[in-house]
């Protein structure tokens, strides 16, 4: 196969705009549910609750055979914000790296930088005391950091855009591993109870792996 095409970064986004509408979607019913409470008898639990529960990132559900939870819980998120913040994030990297390998291998690491975050989130919450116990996990930010990864690893010299709020910083893309992986141990010892460091470093890992694997395939 051929080197990595990084002068294609930016193109190709079919997967990633399906995905974000998927997330999309997800939101606007976890917004239509908000506060609606569930028939008497059902402990004072609403839908909301019951919504993030079965499907967000639930360390009790999944001991239980909640399977499913280690890549549902991307699609669901906490806030506007949370949610607008992941998905310019998934449809920046996400676009980046479609152009790179293809959609089928973007919707790989899409699953596996899910699950390597979900197992990161679970560690954490295992053995760090200060996130609170019963916490759930939710948000397509582990997929964001996982893409970061791949792409600092796949194609180091590529030339990437940062953004820095609303200003658009340009640089090599082996600059983002000691950026992200200074943001992501800075965040576990900062806002261990409000950010999940866990799912954010164990989807960034999975990420950097899946690029060299991709890189070593492409020369």
């Amino acid at each position: 196969m051929n080197a990595p095409n990084t002068e294609a970064f930016g193109n190709g986004r079919g997967a990633v705009t399906a995905l974000c509408a998927v997330c999309l979607v997800v939101w606007f019913i976890q917004c239509q549910v908000q506060g609606l409470p569930l028939p008497s008898g059902a402990g004072g639990l609403s839908f909301d609750g019951v919504l993030r529960g079965v499907f967000g990132l639930d360390a009790a559900a999944l001991a239980d055979g909640a399977w499913w939870q280690p890549v549902t819980y991307a699609f669901l998120h906490g806030s506007w914000a949370h949610l607008a913040a992941n998905l310019f994030g998934l449809w920046l990297t996400g676009g980046t790296l479609t152009a790179c390998v293809g959609t089928w291998r973007f919707l790989w690491l899409f699953a596996l930088g899910a699950v390597g975050g979900a197992v990161g989130f679970l560690l954490s919450a295992a053995f760090d005391s200060r996130i609170p116990a019963g916490t759930v996990c939710v948000g397509v930010s582990a997929v964001v950091a996982a893409c970061i990864g791949a792409v600092t690893t796949l194609a180091p010299r590529g030339r990437v855009t940062l953004w820095l709020a609303v200003v658009p910083v340009p640089l090599r893309a082996g600059w983002l591993l000691p950026l992200f992986l200074a943001l992501f141990l800075y965040e576990a010892w900062a806002w261990p109870a409000h950010t999940a460091y866990g799912a954010h470093l164990g989807g960034w890992a999975v990420g950097l792996l899946c690029g060299l694997a991709w890189r070593r395939g492409m020369r």
